[in-house]
């Protein structure tokens, strides 16, 4: 799980992943990256047609696949019924070997855990249910190896400038960095 704030990178870093599993691991099933929006506008339109084949092939993509990167989870809040799908799917991919998943969020997973609860109706009548898959999905969250990338500080910003001065035949002046 990557975590940080917007422009910051993750979905470049999900995007490369995903280039280098698919040329190392030719062999696995790897689903290509999504975002968190498509994938909760696929399920529901999928809840909503009850179409028995394309819930079949839903499942195929999502739980036959070996490999799944999804970006922007934060878009699931207030889908419970999406993140209780995620969270099977996580189930079913997680214990196979060679599986692999990863998935980006803007808010740290402790923000993200408080966004999906308040987005729970607290007088819905099967609240205990929904509190249960938003607790249920943050405890496999909690089992991936969680990755906060934070803003490079200026001297950080100034040596990847000098690198990249190098590297690239142009004018540079130090002052400016």
């Amino acid at each position: 799980l990557v975590t940080g704030p917007v422009g910051i990178g993750k979905s470049h870093l999900l995007g490369g992943t995903y280039g280098h599993a698919g040329k190392v691991y030719s062999d696995l099933k790897i689903l290509p990256c999504l975002l968190a929006k498509d994938f909760r506008g696929e399920f529901s339109r999928l809840a909503i047609e009850k179409n028995r084949s394309l819930w079949d092939r839903f499942n195929e993509k999502y739980f036959g696949s070996d490999m799944v990167f999804m970006d922007d989870i934060q878009r699931l809040v207030g889908a419970i019924r999406t993140m209780a799908q995620l969270k099977d799917i996580i189930d079913s991919i997680l214990f196979r070997k060679g599986a692999f998943i990863m998935l980006t969020s803007q808010p740290s997973l402790n923000d993200l855990e408080k966004m999906f609860m308040a987005s729970v109706d607290k007088n819905s009548k099967d609240v205990l249910v929904k509190v249960k898959t938003v607790e249920e999905l943050i405890s496999r969250l909690r089992a991936f190896l969680t990755v906060e990338i934070k803003p490079p500080d200026f001297g950080l910003k100034v040596a990847i400038l000098l690198k990249k001065a190098q590297e690239e035949p142009m004018p540079f002046v130090l002052d400016i960095a």
